[in-house]
């Protein structure tokens, strides 16, 4: 749930005085988020969050005998996400 996770990280206060930072470790691949991609962008646009993505390679198959989802993550869409709050992805 990647967009989901990232929604309810920028929606926790950071606390008095203290700046927002939002750190994300994903493959880039969301397959059960009730939120999508626009909503959470919105979302980031609006709150003074620092969104950085850890892009992590997933190395087969998902635990419990899952399909792994084949299709690739759209780090075009991450890395404007994250550039709209000043953050970065890294690979």
């Amino acid at each position: 749930s990647l967009y989901d996770a990232m929604a309810a990280a920028l929606l926790t206060p950071a606390g008095d005085g203290r700046p927002h930072l939002v750190v994300v470790f994903t493959d880039g691949r969301d397959t059960t988020s009730l939120l999508d991609r626009a909503a959470v962008d919105l979302m980031a646009g609006q709150i003074l969050a620092t969104v950085h993505v850890v892009l992590t390679r997933s190395p087969g198959p998902y635990l419990l005998g899952a399909t792994p989802w084949s299709g690739q993550p759209d780090v075009r869409q991450l890395r404007a996400l994250t550039a709209r709050t000043g953050g970065d992805v890294l690979e």
